[in-house]
């Protein structure tokens, strides 16, 4: 499983992780960009096809804003309102499918690169 955290600055965080919250890669590189307007911000990220493990089946992406009491979270497939105490963003159980074959037939028919190899 792959880990990308993007701040609003360029700071930036890649992990490869084998299963929930173990991590066998960190720090990788990657090209990352941030724009800064006013009180909003976007980022652009080039995201290398070796970093993804071949056949991708499961996916989600996460929010954070604000900070403190004013900080909230969002989630593409959101874990079920008062289930948990605290946000989770490892909780592979609430990733849900993408079709990453339609996305990058190339992905889905590679061999494992040299990332994987070794997980």
């Amino acid at each position: 499983m792959m880990f990308f955290i993007f701040f609003s600055h360029g700071q930036h965080l890649v992990l490869a992780l084998n299963g929930e919250r173990n991590s066998f890669k960190d720090q990788l590189p990657i090209q990352y960009k941030s724009h800064i307007q006013g009180d909003k911000w976007e980022g652009t990220a080039v995201i290398p096809l070796d970093y993804f493990p071949p056949t991708v089946s499961k996916f989600n992406a996460y929010a954070i804003h604000g900070s403190d009491l004013n900080r909230t979270y969002e989630a593409l497939y959101p874990v079920p309102a008062g289930m948990y105490t605290a946000p989770d963003f490892h909780r592979l159980n609430y990733f849900r499918s993408i079709d990453f074959k339609a996305l990058l037939h190339e992905n889905w028919t590679r061999l494992p690169s040299s990332l994987w190899s070794g997980s």
